[in-house]
């Protein structure tokens, strides 16, 4: 049986440059969870692939500065998402200098992250309350419920204490439920 090796042992493997199929190795592995990640950030799937490729680059690029207290996991999700906040400064800068480009409301499939439904009328109106969140709000419920990150794990990535984290993701699922629930849905058929 072959030992796993740890995704920070790869990233060390990249950073002294001693084998070069361990960056390949943690493409493999995060590719499909920061291509979620990044499609629901941005609700466009070509920004989403784009910021996925350039988040990869990034990581290569400061191997270097690679430290391994570092978890691999919070740090390259912190990379997309500092790309992708960036990137959604731009386009609202871009919008607000009347560059004549119009961006669509996006509409992103949030339900089988955050809640399991019984009934599937129900999910079509849980989409245009989850779609009013903030962006910081939609990066804790990603950031939880889609990578599966702990509270510390969380807090690392995002650069703010644990108890802020806690404290933010308390007040967002109560307000979450609460909205929810004036919404039609009953508390049983929620798992927040």
């Amino acid at each position: 049986m072959s030992k796993v090796i740890s995704d920070r042992e790869l990233m060390c493997s990249v950073r002294d440059r001693t084998d070069m199929r361990a960056f390949e190795a943690l493409v493999e592995r995060w590719e499909g969870r920061l291509g979620i990640l990044l499609v629901r950030l941005t609700g466009n799937m070509q920004c989403a692939c784009d910021l996925r490729q350039e988040t990869f680059l990034r990581v290569w690029k400061s191997a270097g500065n690679y430290k391994d207290t570092y978890a691999f996991s919070t740090w390259v999700t912190r990379i997309a998402i500092n790309l992708a906040r960036s990137n959604a400064a731009k386009k609202s800068r871009r919008s607000e200098n009347g560059d004549g480009i119009t961006q669509s409301p996006t509409h992103i499939d949030w339900v089988d992250s955050v809640a399991t439904l019984e009934a599937g009328d129900q999910a079509a109106s849980l989409q245009p309350v989850l779609n009013r969140l903030a962006a910081p709000e939609k990066e804790l419920l990603l950031l939880r419920f889609q990578l599966e990150l702990t509270y510390p794990e969380i807090a690392e990535t995002l650069g703010i204490p644990e108890t802020t984290v806690k404290s933010r993701m308390t007040v967002l699922l109560r307000r979450l439920r609460d909205s929810l629930t004036r919404s039609g849905f009953q508390r049983s058929d929620l798992i927040l």
